[in-house]
């Protein structure tokens, strides 16, 4: 250690912050290993056999100036992030023969399930072996079904009958979308569908440990929804046990349009406010005996109290992956207590994502990930930076903390979040402000009070206080979602910006000299690259059998069908707003008017000679004509490469439509695309 502290003592780069460059080092070695043209699952061994010798010889060697050694070493981690993500390829390997859509019967063992609203349920299990199951079905792990009238009476481990269809992972499902295929895969899910008709088969104990967790975490969800009233009762589900079911789709909505999502979620928040709940009940304990507290160093022995409750939280909450590092953050609190040395350090931050990188590497690209660790960041960078620097009044100051903290939590998560979710609220700085200091001070403490009484199935007795706090807390995240501008939509950035922009934030603020000027340059003009990109007019996409257009005008969005929830989602994070309008559709030609412009959109072969004689400016086809269309202005054509879906932006000589195709590389989970 004491050697790579000397080889990282480069003195433009402050202290601190010298191991979270180590961990950008690893996360663009993982970065790089996924935009190979190649897999490298079999060579993992290799690449950290190779990066450890160049650790050592870096840290060993004299010769070279520190420039050339920082960069050297930079290097040498980058490499451990290439065989982090090599070895976890190797270790989730699985060739399946699943590689198109399949319809018929199967029984499934449930894992988890969880309501996803409209009364639908996402169930995720694995295929059981049963005289209903189809052979196509037995070669899956496991997969994933949203499921339409499901029995209350289904919990984690109970075997379900069901007819439906399995599709294979699917790729982004536009141009520079997130690839969610591979989160699925890493899950050991080799398959999503949906399914009309659900049957409960059996009951069964869950197989292992994490299912029957599962089955207790619902079993306190249901607890602590019986003594509330509802939306408040899911709230309190969603928040302390991390249990979605139920949770209303407006209520939601609201919380995301005055940013205060995170709240819904099991987050560093939760865990460190649970954590220094428990911490302070410990040492007020021990106040009591003084003279015991003499003794013995009662400040670390509630430290370690808080560590092993802490663990029993994290394991009801379900190991989301911010409650995981907000815990190993907390862990490292505990460590520093106990021998006397700061806590709140980014080099502690960089050790934990560092251990997180480095088990699960494809975690990077999640949005839980992304978004808790930048938010960590920005907060210790705001005590680091305001430590005896703002006004002796407490209420002054944690305002002033607060207002700092959730503004630059918000520029430094922007890119993030227009990437993943595609809007922003203005009003999250001042919603916050209210928020955080409620929900610490007395939603959650009223919050643990119910979670420890409904262990013993007593609940009932404390129910009331978190009752009115939550009712509090909807009526402020209705108030600030009912406001203009609170739900600003924000066209998606390109995929290089997600990883450029926090790496030009951590060069603004760590280094001293030129980079530091670089780093401040690079922000803005980062922003004024992404303002000048050219938005998508319309989309092409391929759901239950048929070519859905979408076109945006003054008027509204059109579309050629109806399309699903999810889709709708998708559209609006391109076009800035869900479909609306329908096309008038007639003998295959679905005709709208787009300002002056009457446009034709044609997904049958048979109705293209119908559309050239219709006296069209515009016809958009995804067939190639055989015989030139002389009546429109332009003929756009699109193709007709499904699943993958097109973006179409209009330029000074016209239409062009855009797709990722030809960049998707070959890989396990999208195995399925690259068959002859």
């Amino acid at each position: 250690m004491y050697w790579l502290k000397k080889a990282l003592a480069m003195p433009k780069i402050l202290p601190s912050y010298r191991l979270v460059w180590l961990l950008f080092a690893v996360i663009a070695g993982v970065i790089t290993h996924q935009t190979l043209p190649f897999v490298l699952a079999s060579m993992w061994m290799f690449w950290f056999l190779l990066a450890s010798v160049s650790i050592i010889a870096c840290i060993s060697s004299s010769r070279f100036p520190d420039v050339i050694r920082l960069m050297w070493l930079f290097l040498s981690f980058a490499l451990i992030g290439i065989a982090a993500a090599s070895a976890e390829l190797s270790l989730s390997s699985h060739r399946s023969d699943f590689k198109e859509t399949h319809r018929g019967s199967f029984s499934i063992q449930i894992d988890t399930i969880e309501q996803v609203g409209s009364g639908k349920k996402r169930i995720t299990g694995q295929i059981v072996d049963s005289p209903l199951t189809d052979d196509v079905f037995l070669a899956l792990r496991r997969v994933r079904i949203i499921a339409d009238k499901v029995t209350e009476q289904a919990k984690a481990g109970d075997i379900l009958n069901l007819d439906g269809r399995l599709f294979p992972l699917s790729p982004p499902v536009f141009p520079n979308a997130p690839d969610y295929a591979q989160s699925l895969w890493m899950k050991d899910i080799d398959a999503t569908g949906i399914s009309w008709q659900v049957n409960f088969a059996e009951h069964r104990d869950p197989p292992g440990f994490q299912a029957q967790l599962e089955r207790y975490r619902h079993h306190l969800a249901d607890r602590i929804r019986a003594v509330l009233p509802s939306p408040e009762a899911e709230i309190a589900a969603t928040m302390l046990v991390g249990v979605r079911d139920g949770l209303p789709e407006e209520v939601y909505r609201d919380f995301r349009k005055a940013g205060l999502s995170h709240l819904l979620a099991i987050s560093g928040l939760h865990m460190g406010i649970f954590c220094f709940l428990v911490l302070l009940v410990a040492r007020r304990l021990f106040a009591l005996f003084p003279s015991l507290s003499v003794y013995i160093p009662a400040h670390k022995i509630a430290a370690v109290t808080a560590f092993l409750v802490g663990i029993c939280y994290l394991l009801v909450t379900g190991v989301p992956i911010s409650a995981l590092r907000a815990f190993v953050m907390a862990s490292l609190v505990v460590l520093a207590i106990v021998t006397d040395r700061s806590a709140f350090t980014q080099r502690n931050l960089a050790l934990v994502g560092l251990g997180i990188v480095l088990i699960s590497p494809s975690v990077i690209f999640t949005a839980s990930f992304q978004l808790s660790f930048i938010a960590t960041f920005a907060l210790i960078f705001v005590v680091q930076l305001t430590q005896g620097r703002i006004g002796n009044l407490p209420i002054v100051r944690n305002i002033l903390f607060l207002s700092l903290s959730s503004a630059l939590i918000i520029l430094f998560s922007l890119i993030s979040v227009a990437w993943h979710f595609g809007s922003v609220s203005l009003w999250g700085v001042l919603s916050n402000i209210i928020a955080i200091p409620f929900t610490a001070s007395i939603v959650m403490p009223a919050g643990v009070v119910v979670l420890l009484a409904a262990l013993f199935d007593s609940a009932a007795w404390f129910a009331a206080p978190l009752s009115l706090a939550l009712s509090l807390l909807l009526k402020g995240a209705m108030f600030f979602a009912a406001l203009d501008f609170s739900d600003i939509k924000l066209y998606p950035p390109p995929i290089a910006m997600l990883y450029l922009w926090p790496f030009a934030i951590l060069a603004s603020i760590s280094i001293r000299g030129s980079l530091q000027f670089v780093g401040m340059i690079s922000i803005p003009l980062m922003g004024v690259i992404w303002m000048a990109l050219m938005p998508a007019i319309a989309t092409l996409h391929f759901q239950s059998g048929h070519y859905v257009l979408t076109w945006k005008t003054q008027q509204g969005i059109y579309t050629s069908h109806n399309i699903s929830s999810f889709w709708s989602r998708q559209v609006s994070r391109y076009l800035g707003a869900s479909p609306k309008l329908n096309m008038s559709c007639e003998q295959g030609v679905c005709r709208f008017i787009s300002d002056t412009q009457k446009i034709g959109f044609v997904a049958k072969r048979y109705a293209l000679t119908s559309a050239c004689k219709q006296n069209l400016d515009l016809l958009v086809t995804v067939h190639q004509p055989y015989f030139s269309c002389h009546a429109p202005q332009q003929v756009l054509v699109v193709g007709t490469q499904r699943p993958f879906g097109i973006l179409i932006v209009e330029t000074a000589t016209g239409y062009r439509p855009i797709t990722d195709q030809h960049k998707l590389r070959w890989r396990p989970w999208r195995a399925h695309l690259f068959q002859e």
